[in-house]
């Protein structure tokens, strides 16, 4: 992370990077941005997950709107998604019958 360890460095960057990836005059732009998030989200771990909601978001209005032969940047909302399971994934285990879940198990 580096420096954006600082919690406010990486609250800009991450507002700027969703305003980028938002905008739909430029795919490359969007490219880039998608792909900075999902470093940024790789790299800040626990650090990402206040910004999991407004992301995860972001990625589902663009796998609807950006047109189809945009396709890398399906592939780019694709690795940003990843990311977020990453950083989320944890919390997304449910309770399974008969099994310990990680957190019970602790």
């Amino acid at each position: 992370m580096g420096g954006l360890g600082s919690s406010q460095h990486l609250n800009t960057s991450i507002s700027i990077l969703l305003a980028l990836a938002q905008d739909v005059a430029s795919p490359s732009v969007q490219l880039w941005a998608l792909h900075a998030l999902a470093l940024i989200a790789d790299s800040g771990g626990p650090m990402f997950r206040g910004y999991v909601e407004p992301t995860l978001s972001l990625a589902v209005k663009l796998l609807l709107t950006v047109p189809a032969a945009h396709a890398h940047v399906h592939q780019c909302v694709a690795k940003l998604l990843s990311a977020l399971i990453t950083t989320i994934g944890p919390e997304l285990q449910g309770k399974t019958r008969g099994k310990l879940t990680m957190q019970e198990s602790l």
